[in-house]
């Protein structure tokens, strides 16, 4: 999780970072952006639950689906999304 300087949470909406673990993770860019917009307040009012689970696929892809939204996303090896379902057709509720 992040904040600025203040210390405002998530102040782009930003909750999940892709980084290569090569550059011992000092590249990171956001792959994925909270629904309820900056601060992020769907992430801070679950903070004490499991928030999302991420699987490392074996042709350098990942699957990623955040505890709190919607939906699910495939990212390509190079962290580019690929393809998104939304989880209540996987029988998840990711809602807020």
């Amino acid at each position: 999780m992040r904040a600025d300087e203040q210390p405002n949470f998530s102040p782009d909406g930003a909750i999940a970072w892709i980084g290569s673990l090569d550059k011992r993770l000092s590249d990171p860019r956001a792959a994925a952006f909270s629904t309820t917009g900056p601060g992020a307040a769907a992430m801070m009012a679950c903070g004490g639950f499991g928030l999302g689970y991420v699987r490392l696929l074996a042709d350098g892809s990942l699957l990623m689906i955040p505890g709190i939204q919607p939906k699910a996303e495939l990212f390509d090896a190079s962290g580019e999304p690929e393809l998104a379902w939304d989880t209540a057709a996987l029988g998840i509720d990711g809602r807020y």
